[in-house]
């Protein structure tokens, strides 16, 4: 017998047990044994619970470490690792079977082959008569399938995909649109007069393919419908796209400054498949999966898109996610799964209690950033198992939480998923050891091909690995002693207030802990005198529920250390962008704004600040 794991080899005297097991309708399992002066020994490649492949040969058995990635490559091939490939490999696979969900039409895979196919023809006959030069297509659409044969046409003309996050506006839509280079824009209609706004700083636009135009609608040369360039050549273009072909220009939420340009290649979906092979793993059959964010952020591409496509499966677009219906249209659509962000459950919890929250179908939720208190009460209310994940746009690694309440790991992110390692560090990037009392830096690595790439150098701190690979993230956790992560949050959002080091995140916590308040955001502001901050807090209640700003400064008085306590409240209607996060950067941007501190109280004069 040969043990290995690629490097050591031990050849040792075994034999094979046969054991009875699986009660009394059992079976035979044979047992192979290993000697204990083998196992023992440090140079020993495996240890307990390790997922292990056997190959025979011969009279050999060859043992070694299940790779995930190593296994996919041998099965799928390296050369199908674009995008195009995959839907084409899936049309032949699939065909009739459905793929995409929305409104009333359901689209197989050959149809999303087609239709991607007639648009992919439509995009390279602009691309040569436009005299494209980087060939960088910018896409503003909301989740509906023309997003996806837009997406997937751009990939298979051999160009270069920039989704654009619809609710930008003004500097910030002119900031992606000029930092992308992009020389094109997919746009709905609806968006279009923000375009519009900032047309005449954007020369470099050549054409605007516009989607869901009114009938009176005029084009031009420059402006085009979307049907004038569908073409009827539902034929794979053959341009010859490549696995380390960039693929799209993706920019991060901007969460401590401006967005970053990520390039991400095509290569990228075998990260898609290998979170499918996570599912499998756990036995999660997902079908029509419902809620989706939207698809111009990294984490539904990678986490929903890809994988449904690699599970054979289906996804429902949904343009706008009501909670009133949600579980009204998760049934509707017959979904057994659903995508949510940190506002998704509390906004959920906020309804009437009715029978179809727990009749819907639904039996996992995929996401993030749920409040650890409300764990047990999704769980038990909505008759679901919460997935809780982490992921990170330049790191692109993926925890998961497979556990959840049922594991005790309530609170968790999640391990990492295989071919993904993460670790927790200090300042000065030693490795920290598990438990809660020892909070550092998230830093992660992978050992899949992928490298991180941005488009172009970027304004605030970069993420580039540095000499042991490791990318540090800038998210803030720790490790349990069973390896699994608790995201604590930014690296930004370490305080210095009165010669204390304050990690806000608890003064966050204490403040959600209000019966009244559904969420909350603590920000340093400047003082006039010294190096220290003060702290600022913002304060979402819940619907129809509101306190003074007098009142809930003693709340937190009575539950916070003083130095903790926040000087200034705001209140407000929201924090959180759509994909569930809080721009904490322009929290304190806001402080400038004479109009924000006019609403802001200061705890120290009882009024509100001039």
């Amino acid at each position: 017998m040969i043990i290995s794991n690629n490097k050591n080899k031990h050849t040792v005297e075994s034999k094979i047990s046969v054991r009875r097991s699986g009660g009394k309708k059992g079976y035979d399992s044979a047992w192979i044994y290993i000697p204990t002066r083998v196992y023992s020994d440090s140079s020993f490649p495996f240890k307990k619970e390790d997922k292990l492949v056997l190959e025979i040969e011969d009279d050999q058995i060859l043992v070694r470490k299940k790779r995930i990635f190593d296994d996919i490559i041998n099965n799928y091939g390296i050369e199908n690792a674009t995008l195009p490939k995959l839907i084409e490999n899936k049309a032949i696979e699939n065909k009739d079977l459905p793929a995409i969900l929305y409104e009333d039409e359901i689209y197989s895979y050959n149809q999303v082959n087609d239709l991607s196919n007639q648009i992919a023809h439509g995009i390279i006959k602009l691309i040569k008569q436009y005299k494209l030069k980087n060939k960088h297509i910018a896409i503003m659409i909301q989740n509906n399938p023309y997003f996806v044969w837009s997406f997937i046409g751009v990939a298979k003309a051999g160009a270069i995909s920039v989704p654009i996050n619809y609710f930008l506006r003004g500097e910030s839509l002119l900031y992606i649109l000029t930092q992308s280079d992009s020389e094109a824009i997919f746009i709905d209609y609806k968006f279009l007069h923000l375009f519009e706004e900032i047309e005449h700083f954007l020369s470099q636009i050549k054409f605007v393919v516009v989607i869901n135009a009114p009938k009176d609608f005029k084009t031009n040369e420059k402006y085009l419908l979307f049907e004038e360039i569908n073409t009827s050549n539902k034929k794979n273009p053959e341009v010859g796209v490549k696995f380390t072909d960039v693929l799209e220009i993706i920019f991060t939420e901007g969460t401590t400054g401006k967005p970053k340009a990520v390039c991400y290649k095509h290569q990228k979906i075998l990260t898609g498949l290998i979170y499918a092979e996570e599912s499998k793993l756990f036995k999660r059959s997902i079908k029509n999966i419902y809620g989706s964010p939207p698809l111009f952020h990294y984490f539904p591409q990678l986490i929903i898109f890809l994988q449904i496509i690699f599970l054979n499966s289906s996804i429902v677009l949904t343009e706008d996610v009501q909670p009133k219906n949600f579980w009204q249209e998760a049934s509707k659509y017959g979904s057994n799964a659903m995508v949510y962000h940190g506002g998704t459950f509390p906004s959920l919890i906020n309804q009437p209690p009715s029978e179809i929250e727990r009749s819907h179908g639904i039996k996992w939720a995929i996401g993030g950033e749920v409040p650890k208190d409300l764990w047990e009460i999704c769980e038990n209310r909505f008759g679901i198992t919460l997935l809780e994940g982490w992921s990170s746009t330049e790191a692109m690694g993926y925890t998961m939480n497979n556990l959840g309440t049922k594991g005790g790991k309530v609170g968790s992110i999640g391990k990492p998923i295989e071919e993904f390692q993460v670790k927790i560090v200090d300042i000065e990037g030693n490795e920290l050891e598990p438990g809660p009392d020892n909070i550092g830096e998230i830093i992660t690595r992978t050992t899949l091909p992928i490298k991180l790439n941005y488009y172009k150098p970027p304004e605030n701190t970069a993420m580039f690995p540095r000499g042991n690979g490791f990318i540090h993230t800038g998210d803030i956790g720790y490790m349990d002693k069973d390896g699994f992560l608790y995201l604590v949050g930014r690296k930004v959002d370490i305080v210095q207030r009165k010669g204390k080091i304050i990690p806000i995140h608890v003064i966050e916590n204490i403040a959600k802990a209000h019966p009244l308040v559904m969420d909350s955001a603590v920000v340093g502001v400047p003082v006039s005198s010294g190096s220290n901050q003060e702290l600022k807090i913002h304060v979402v209640f819940k619907e129809n529920e509101t306190l003074s700003h007098e009142a809930f400064h003693n709340y937190l008085k009575l539950h916070l250390a003083h130095y903790m306590v926040p000087r200034y409240l705001e209140f407000k209607d929201r924090l959180r962008i759509l994909t569930g996060r809080i721009k904490k950067y322009l929290l304190r941007q806001e402080w400038e704004d004479e109009s924000v501190r006019a609403r802001t109280w200061d705890s120290y004069t009882r009024s509100f600040v001039v």
